[in-house]
C-alpha cells in the first residue's frame, strides 16, 4: 500500500491535480508526523491544566535537541528537551514580564522579543537574553518600540528585531498611517552571545520607502542570510526591505506588488467552490526566509487590504522568480482542508515559511494557518516542485526546519473550545507519505478541484467494488452526494451531485444507502 501511494504521489497524479508540471521520478524522501506535544504539559507543577497556553514561534538549539517557543498568554519562553523526539520532556519556562512575540536561539543564549506596550501609541518592548545553561535572563535591552520577529545571524554576530508598532484595528477602520512608525533594531553580539550595545540599540529607519503609508512602516518579519543581510517584510505597507546589518544601511527595497489567483472561492458562503478570482491583490507578505544569499521566499498572508493566498520567491533585486498563484487554494480544496467560512477573506491564509536541506535537496515549507496544513516544495532554482502535503494540528503558526536531526517542527497556536495548542514533529526519511487518504479530482466546470469536507455517511456501490458514495453534513451550505473511486491510493472524489428540493436551509446529511433497485 505504501509503495503504491508513493508511486501515485511521485508520478503524474500531482501534476494533473495541481497543474505543477511533471514531477521527477527520482524524488526526495518524505516526512512523517511522529509526535504532537500539547503545551499545557509544560505548565508548572500544580498549575491548572486548563490554563490557556500557546505555541507560536519555535526555534531550536544548534544541536537540535532543545526546542524553545513563545507562549504569549503565559508571558514566557518555553524550553523542551527533544533529544528523543518521540518522548518530548519539559525543561522549564522563563518568565518575561511581558508578551513574547518571537524567539531565536544562538550557541549559548536564546533571544526573545518582549512586548510591554501600554497601548498602541505608547509602544515599548525589549530584547530578553536567556542563557541556555540555566534558562535565566542575563540581559534586557530596550528596542525602542513594540517588537515582533527576532532573528539571529548564521555566524552569531547579530540579532535583528522587526519593531512593528502595530496599528489599532479599531481606529479609523484600521487604516494606516498610525503613529508611531516602526523600525529595525540591531544588536551586535560578542563571542559569548551577549549584546555589546544593549544600552544603545542601532536603529534602521524605514520611513519614506513604501508606496503605502510611507510615514508609518510596520515591519513584521525578519530573516538573515550568510552575508549578514536582513530581509524585512513590511506587511501592511506591502513592501520588502534589505538591510546590511554591519553598517545598518538599507541596501535594497521594493514593493511586494500584487498577484492573482484564478478559480478560487471568493463568496461569503460555507462552501469551497472555485467561484471566482482573487485579482491583482496586494501580497502583503508576512513570514520570510532566505533560500540562499540571493533568493528568499515570502508567505503572502495579508493583513490590511491584501493577502494573495500564496507564496512568492524573490531575488534581492526585487524580481519575482515564482508566484504560487492558486496552488495553495487548490491544495486545500483537493485535500478537504479548505477553510470555507473564510473564503471571501484570505482563503487558506499562508502565513509561515521555512527552508532547510534534507536528503541533499533544499526544501521550502509553507503553512496554511486556516487550512491546517503545510505544503512542502523542492527548490529547483526555477519553478519549485511540490513534494508533500503535511496535515497539522489547529492553527499552525511557526515553522522550523532542523536538518541536522532530519526533523521539521510546527508550532500550533490555537487553544480554545477544548482544542489545545501543540508543537508537532515530523521525521524525514520515510518511503511514502501516510497522508492523504482521500483527494478530489478537478471539477470540469470550475477548473479547480472539487471542494469537500465534513464527510458523513458512506455507502458501497453493489455493482462496482471500486466505487463508494458519501455525503457531507450541515457544516456546508449545500448538501452533496459525492462519488469516490477507491481503486487508487489515495482514493479520489470523481464527482458530486447537489441535494435539492429540501425545505430547510441546511441539510444535516448523516447517512446514505443504495436503493435495492439501483440509484
Amino acid at each position: 500500500m505504501a509503495s503504491l501511494r508513493g508511486r501515485f504521489l511521485k508520478g503524474a497524479g500531482l501534476a494533473v491535480l495541481f497543474g505543477l508540471g511533471a514531477v521527477s521520478a527520482a524524488q526526495a524522501d518524505y516526512f512523517e508526523r511522529i509526535n504532537t506535544y500539547p503545551v499545557y504539559k509544560t505548565l508548572p507543577e500544580g498549575a491548572d491544566k486548563a490554563t490557556e497556553t500557546v505555541a507560536e514561534i519555535i526555534y531550536a538549539s544548534k544541536d537540535g535537541r532543545t526546542l524553545a517557543f513563545t507562549d504569549s498568554p503565559g508571558e514566557a519562553i518555553v524550553f523542551v528537551n527533544a533529544t528523543n523526539p518521540l518522548n518530548i520532556q519539559p525543561l522549564g519556562r522563563t518568565d518575561l514580564g511581558g508578551e513574547p512575540t518571537s524567539v531565536a536561539v544562538g550557541e549559548k543564549a536564546a533571544y526573545a522579543g518582549v512586548n510591554t506596550s501600554e497601548d498602541f501609541v505608547n509602544a515599548s518592548g525589549h530584547l530578553a537574553v536567556i542563557a541556555l545553561a540555566d534558562m535565566g535572563i542575563t540581559a534586557t535591552c530596550d528596542v525602542k518600540g513594540q517588537p515582533d520577529s527576532v532573528a539571529i545571524s548564521p555566524n552569531g554576530k547579530f540579532v535583528a528585531i522587526a519593531i512593528e508598532n502595530e496599528r489599532d484595528e479599531d481606529l479609523n477602520d484600521g487604516v494606516i498611517p498610525q503613529a508611531p512608525a516602526g523600525h529595525l533594531a540591531i544588536f551586535d553580539l560578542d563571542e559569548n552571545g551577549a549584546p555589546t550595545n544593549c544600552d544603545a540599540v542601532r536603529i534602521v529607519d524605514m520611513t519614506g520607502l513604501a508606496e503605502v503609508a510611507p510615514s508609518d512602516p510596520e515591519p513584521e518579519f525578519v530573516s538573515i542570510n550568510a552575508k549578514n543581510q536582513a530581509v524585512v517584510t513590511i506587511q501592511e505597507n506591502n513592501h520588502l526591505v534589505i538591510v546590511d546589518l554591519a553598517s545598518g544601511d538599507v541596501v535594497g527595497h521594493f514593493s511586494a506588488g500584487t498577484a492573482t489567483a484564478e478559480n478560487v472561492p471568493v463568496k461569503k458562503a460555507r462552501m469551497s467552490d472555485a467561484s471566482g478570482t482573487s485579482e491583482n491583490v496586494r501580497r502583503e507578505p508576512d513570514a520570510v526566509a532566505w533560500i540562499d544569499d540571493e533568493r528568499f521566499v515570502t508567505a503572502n498572508e495579508g493583513d490590511y487590504e491584501g493577502g494573495s493566498r500564496g507564496f512568492t520567491i524573490w531575488n534581492t533585486k526585487g524580481d519575482v522568480l515564482f508566484d504560487s498563484g492558486n496552488q495553495m487554494e487548490h491544495m486545500g480544496m483537493s485535500h478537504g482542508h479548505y477553510p470555507a467560512k473564510r473564503a471571501h477573506k484570505k482563503g487558506t491564509e499562508p502565513e509561515g515559511v521555512a527552508v532547510g536541506t534534507f536528503g541533499g535537496d533544499t526544501l521550502i515549507f509553507v503553512n496554511s494557518e486556516r487550512g491546517n496544513f503545510v505544503a512542502v516544495y523542492k527548490d529547483t532554482g526555477g519553478v519549485p516542485e511540490f513534494l508533500q502535503f503535511l496535515p497539522t494540528h489547529v492553527g499552525p503558526e511557526g515553522l522550523l526546519a532542523i536538518p541536522n536531526r532530519d526533523l521539521f517542527a510546527v508550532a500550533n497556536e490555537v487553544d480554545e473550545d477544548g482544542v489545545r495548542a501543540h508543537i508537532s514533529l515530523y521525521q524525514f526519511g520515510v518511503d511514502a507519505p501516510a497522508y492523504p487518504s482521500l483527494v478530489s479530482s478537478r471539477d470540469e466546470e470550475t477548473g479547480a478541484p472539487i471542494g469537500w469536507g465534513a464527510m458523513s455517511g458512506l455507502a458501497a456501490d453493489p455493482n462496482d467494488p471500486n466505487k463508494l458514495y458519501a455525503v457531507n453534513d450541515s457544516f456546508y451550505s449545500t448538501g452533496r452526494i459525492y462519488t469516490l473511486d477507491i481503486s487508487s491510493k489515495p482514493a479520489k472524489i470523481t464527482g458530486y451531485k447537489n441535494v435539492t428540493g429540501a425545505s430547510q436551509e441546511l441539510l444535516d446529511l448523516e447517512g446514505i444507502s443504495v436503493a435495492s433497485g439501483g440509484g
